[in-house]
Formats: C-alpha cells, structure tokens, sequence
C-alpha cells in the first residue's frame, strides 16, 4: 500500500521499528514527514496486455511547472471520458491489465503518473498530487471535454486525489474504489498504540472523512470485502457521511487490488448504470489546436515511441505515438 519508508512499505514492515522511528520524532518535536505516505515505483514493466491497448501517449504541465506522463484512450462513446487516479506502489505500466477490463465501458480514459512515478517528474506531495489532477483534468477540458461529462475515478491514494479535485471541480460523477478516511485513520487502525500514544504526531493527510460531505456530484464506492490494507469500514463511513445521490458497493471475494477482477460482470454492470444516469453531452476529440481565451493548446512535438526511454527498457513496447503538449501565447 503506501505509507513508505526508502524502498520499503509501512504496512509490512514492524511496529517495532515503526515504533522507534516515531519516538525519535516525537522526542524531536516532529511530526511525521510527508514522504513516508508515498511509495513512488519509476520501474517500468510492461505486461501483454499493452498490445490490446489503443492509447497515445501525452506529456502535459501542471501549474507549478513539473511535467507529467499519461495515456489517453479515446474509447468509441464519445460521450463520456473517465479521468483514472491511480494508487500508490504503481506506475502506468502495470495498468495495462486493468485498462484493458476497462474497454468493455467504451468510454475514453485518461491515466497519468503523478510526479515522481514512472516517467513523471518531480517529487510527490499532497499538495503536488493535487496540481498533478488539476493538470491532468486541463488536459482533457483542452480536448473539448467538459465537467459534464468527465467521471473521476480514484483507487485507494487515488480515489483521496479524485475527492479533492471534485470539491474543486465537480464532475459528472465521482468513483471511489477501495478509499480510506484518511491516513491518520489507516496509521490507526495498523498501529493503535503507536497512535494512541503519539496522536499528534500525525497531521491530517488527504483527509477524505473531512471532505466527502461537499461533494457536489453523484458518488460510487467500490470496497472489496476481503481487503486487509483498507478496511471496508472506512467506505460506509465515507458513504454515510456523503451527499445524495450516492451508492455503495462491497465485492464479497475482493481484497484491495482485485475488485475489477473478483466483481466479475456484476462490477462493469454497476459501472454502466452509474455512467447511464450520470451521461452528458456527445463531445469528440479532433486533435490540433485547442483554443483558451489569450492563449493556444498546441501539439509541439510528435515523437515515434522508438526514441522514448520506454522502448530501451523493453523492445516489444508498442510503436505508439508520443506528444509534447504546452501552452504558448499567440
């Protein structure tokens, strides 16, 4: 999951040393730092998968000028685009699984890695992550997407990036698959006397609890019931505390990676109906120029995947297309 120490993952690894390191803290005055949530994965693994794959793949900006990688799959509904927030320990490249399951929808997704993942530059952080969705949500709004008919999807560290983004700007519908309350609550619930002992030690990351009740937009939450890293708990407590119209959805053979997997059909269909009733406009994506007032969208920089770092990592990558996007003023 996340919570990481250098190379290491909080969940596995022992209290004791837990323990130790946070006493350290404590007698220092400190509170834990905000790099032990993340467990950032920059190794590239392609699966076969990735040759069932439609995608071009995109370089966009954020507003704080890192530079982030992405696949967007324009899928046959034109309706419809799913903007994918990926957990923590991943990167694009072992997605290829999942978004293939994810074509039987026939929406258009786009998936990126936040700073410091795969290709993505930079280092994350909380705040990071948001600048990440609020760029990666830009891209798609340049491609003529609007809010009304863009469905955030979020899993686990994700699915807290996709809820702030929503408080932010609402979405034609919200999707939470395996989403804690906040870390605070997962150090909690994995370390009770730690917490116990030491609960100011923790600040309120990604504070899912404190934000659902403002979302403005139709909520899903998925929550396997076999989960051993987020308790299912903590998705009735975030569906309890959400605004209507929202839904909650336990898979009873599902942990914490698997849902799409373990759901079977059941899972896609309640996928379909929530798209159904949450469906907007037609928009299609025509490429080129994409206008904003006083500026122009502008493909740069079209690159063959041959001289992409990629390529040199495994020689069956996919010759997809690769672009540079920026914004230039006219």
């Amino acid at each position: 999951m996340f919570l990481a120490l250098p190379g290491k993952c909080l969940y596995h690894t022992s209290s004791c040393f837990i323990t130790s390191v946070m006493i350290i803290l404590a007698v220092a005055g400190c509170t834990m730092p905000e790099r032990f949530i993340f467990t950032t994965d920059r190794e590239l693994t392609f699966s076969e998968e990735i040759k069932n794959l439609e995608f071009q793949e995109v370089l966009f900006p954020t507003g704080d000028g890192h530079l982030l990688y992405g696949w967007y799959l324009p899928g046959s509904n034109k309706r419809q685009v799913i903007l994918f927030f990926h957990g923590t320990a991943t990167n694009l490249s072992h997605l290829a699984p999942v978004l293939e399951k994810f074509k039987c929808l026939d929406t258009g997704i786009f998936v990126f890695d936040y700073r410091g993942f795969g290709f993505s530059k930079g280092k994350p952080t909380e705040a990071g992550t948001y600048q990440d969705a609020r760029g990666a949500l830009n891209f798609l709004t340049h491609l003529g997407w609007q809010s009304d008919q863009i469905i955030y999807f979020g899993h686990s560290l994700g699915a807290a990036i996709a809820l702030q983004l929503a408080l932010e700007q609402p979405p034609a519908g919200l999707v939470l698959e395996s989403p804690f309350t906040s870390i605070p609550d997962l150090i909690r619930h994995s370390y009770p006397r730690l917490f116990s002992a030491l609960p100011w030690a923790f600040p309120p990351y990604y504070d899912n609890r404190a934000k659902i009740g403002s979302v403005e937009a139709p909520i899903m939450i998925f929550h396997g019931r076999r989960d051993t890293i987020v308790p299912p708990d903590m998705s009735s407590i975030l569906y309890t505390l959400a605004a209507e119209p929202k839904s909650l959805h336990f898979m009873a053979e599902a942990g914490h990676n698997d849902l799409s997997s373990c759901g079977g059909e059941a899972y896609w269909q309640t996928w379909r109906q929530f798209l159904n009733r949450v469906a907007g406009d037609k928009r299609t994506w025509t490429g080129g120029y994409f206008c904003d007032p006083g500026r122009t969208f502008r493909i740069d920089e079209r690159i063959r995947s041959d001289h992409h770092p990629g390529h040199q990592r495994n020689g069956q990558f996919p010759q997809h297309s690769h672009y540079r996007l920026g914004f230039h003023d006219r």
